[in-house]
């Protein structure tokens, strides 16, 4: 798996780093962008702790996820074929990029592959599993109503991620929903339905902490790649609701009901 890393932004987070490189058994190169943390990472990780090699970039200043992801994009082109991204304190399950991968390399047509995912709270206890469509026109219709990818579990052709100039960074908390169609136009895409990782539903994550910024951005993202068909329309309109519903109370009818 040569041709490939894990590509994980970084910001004051080593307890949560540290959990979610323990989790990668599979001995795949790991970038981590710190993206100007307080203490920088590069002092206080010791790589040698893990088997598998871990390159770290040290952010100029601290300019967002948005940022980081790009700069270590920058670093990953034309070094690795494939980018695997996942966020510190999520897990990557056994096997998931060896899963991946073989998907990728038997159909050369998609550009990007997802999964399933595992919700759990911050004690990693299993809350719900987050079973999204996994067929390329199903995700396409549906990417309108919401982000059909867990921006942590996907696995991305880099050449054809560097073609579209990586992550937009005007749309920020919403970069992985906005590059996400972009890819869409160039290729097809999937989620191979299992679930692959442990996504944490935490107070502190981006998700929660700037949701309303959010939600904004994620339908300023509809309206960029807007077409005149029946889920675009429910989408902004379900967005523009969305506002109004606090996040713990999507999680809730998540668990209850198959809802995306």
């Amino acid at each position: 798996m040569e041709n490939t890393c894990y590509l994980i932004p970084y910001y004051n987070a080593l307890d949560e780093l540290h959990v979610s490189l323990r989790s990668l058994v599979e001995s795949i190169d790991v970038v981590i962008v710190d993206d100007g943390s307080d203490i920088p990472l590069h002092t206080v990780l010791d790589v040698s702790l893990y088997n598998f090699d871990i390159t770290i970039i040290t952010a100029p200043r601290n300019g967002g996820i948005e940022r980081a992801l790009n700069i270590g994009l920058e670093h990953a082109y034309g070094k690795y074929e494939y980018v695997a991204r996942l966020d510190c304190g999520d897990l990557s399950l056994p096997n998931r990029i060896k899963k991946q991968l073989k998907f990728l390399s038997e159909n050369s047509e998609y550009v990007l592959v997802g999964s399933w995912a595992r919700f759990v709270d911050e004690r990693y206890e299993l809350l719900f599993i987050n079973e999204l469509p996994s067929e390329n026109e199903s995700i396409k219709k549906k990417m309108f109503l919401n982000n059909m990818f867990m921006h942590p579990s996907v696995l991305m052709r880099l050449s054809v991620v560097q073609e579209v100039d990586g992550y937009p960074e005007n749309r920020k908390a919403a970069e992985d929903y906005a590059l996400f169609f972009k890819l869409m136009k160039r290729g097809k895409v999937a989620n191979l339905p299992e679930a692959l990782i442990d996504y944490v539903v935490a107070e502190g994550s981006i998700s929660s902490q700037k949701r309303t910024l959010q939600v904004l951005n994620r339908l300023k993202v509809i309206i960029d790649n807007k077409s005149l068909n029946f889920f675009c329309v429910y989408g902004v309109i379900r967005t523009l609701i969305i506002l109004a519903i606090p996040r713990k109370a999507t999680t809730y009818l998540r668990k209850l009901i198959k809802v995306y």
